[in-house]
């Protein structure tokens, strides 16, 4: 059976949505990574920091993992300051 990217990251964001943290970071995690969805770093800096925040069972381990994909994403940002957060940097490569 093929993966269906998309179809599991509107799982992830229903979960999200209901406070699940494991679903918050792996939904950032596919909009980090542009999988499922069009690679967004506003969004998944949203949801990320939503794992960050929420002091849960989730312990350091997520958070941690949280924390080193906001700083890709900061990292990223630096390396093209011009390019709005929302916007991929695969489109901006191709011009």
């Amino acid at each position: 059976m093929p993966l269906d990217e998309a179809a599991a990251t509107e799982w992830f964001r229903k979960a999200a949505e209901q406070d699940y943290r494991v679903a918050q970071y792996e939904l950032g995690k596919c909009y980090v990574e542009g999988v499922g969805v069009p690679q967004d770093d506003a969004e998944a800096t949203t949801w990320l920091k939503k794992v960050i925040k929420d002091d849960d069972v989730l312990g350091d381990s997520m958070q941690r993992r949280s924390r080193e994909m906001l700083e890709k994403i900061k990292e990223r940002q630096e390396v093209a300051p011009d390019i709005p957060l929302g916007m991929s940097l695969s489109v901006e490569k191709m011009h």
